[in-house]
C-alpha cells in the first residue's frame, strides 16, 4: 500500500473515530463500529491503531487539551474588574477572548464535545471537572474584585460547581444539536445571557 493511501486510510480511521467518540463518546464506541465508518475492516485497523486507547490519544495530544483550557482561562481573566459584559465596546478584552474560543469551537467542536463529556475511561475523564474549578476560582476572583464580596462559603462553592457543570452540559448538547456552528454560537450565548444574570444575583445578595 502507498504512503498516499495509508494517510487516506488513517485519516478516514480519524474523521470516524472523532465522530463516535463525539456522539457515543470513548466508552460507548467500538473499534468495530469506527473501522466500519472508516470502510475497513475491523483487523485492518489495528494496523494503524493499536487499540481504542492509542486511537484516542491522537485525537487529542496534551497540545489541545492544553489550548482549551488556556483558551476558557483567558476568557475567565477577561471578565476582572468588569461588571457588566453588556456594557464593553466590541475591542474589549473578553470579546476578543470569547471570539478565540468560539472559533476554536467552529473548528475543532467534535474534539470539545469528548473533552466535555465523551471522555469517561480515558486519561481526560476528569477534564470537566477540572474545568469546573477552574471556572469557579476565576468566578470567585472575579466578584471579590469588582464587588469585595468575601471568600465564598461551603453552600456557594456547591451551587457554582451545579451551575458551571450545567453550563459545560449545555454547551456540549449545542454542538451535538446544531451541525451548523453559527447556531450553536447563537444557542450556546442565548444560555450564556441567562447565566451571567443568575451569578450577578447570586453575588449581589
Amino acid at each position: 500500500m502507498g504512503q498516499t493511501r495509508k494517510r487516506e486510510v488513517e485519516e478516514a480511521i480519524q474523521e470516524a473515530a472523532l465522530e463516535a467518540f463525539a456522539r457515543l463518546g470513548f466508552a460507548g464506541a467500538s473499534m468495530e463500529r469506527i473501522a466500519a465508518a472508516a470502510g475497513i475492516s475491523t483487523g485492518n485497523i489495528y494496523r494503524y491503531f493499536p487499540g481504542k486507547e492509542a486511537l484516542f490519544d491522537a485525537l487529542l495530544p496534551d497540545a489541545v487539551v492544553s489550548q482549551v483550557r488556556r483558551l476558557v482561562r483567558r476568557r475567565m481573566e477577561a471578565l476582572a474588574q468588569v461588571e457588566d459584559v453588556r456594557t464593553l465596546p466590541p475591542t474589549a478584552a473578553f470579546h476578543a477572548a470569547s471570539e478565540e474560543l468560539f472559533t476554536f469551537a467552529r473548528r475543532e467542536g467534535r474534539r470539545l464535545v469528548i473533552l466535555l463529556g465523551g471522555a469517561q475511561g480515558t486519561r481526560l475523564e476528569h477534564f470537566p471537572e477540572d474545568l469546573t474549578a477552574m471556572m469557579i476560582r476565576g468566578t470567585c476572583r472575579h466578584f471579590r474584585a469588582i464587588a469585595g464580596t468575601r471568600p465564598p462559603t461551603p453552600s456557594l462553592r456547591f451551587a457554582l460547581g451545579h451551575i458551571y457543570r450545567t453550563l459545560i452540559a449545555v454547551s456540549r448538547e449545542a454542538l451535538l444539536s446544531h451541525p451548523d456552528p453559527a447556531e450553536a454560537r447563537q444557542a450556546i450565548e442565548e444560555y450564556l445571557r441567562y447565566h451571567l444574570a443568575g451569578l450577578n444575583a447570586l453575588f449581589r445578595r
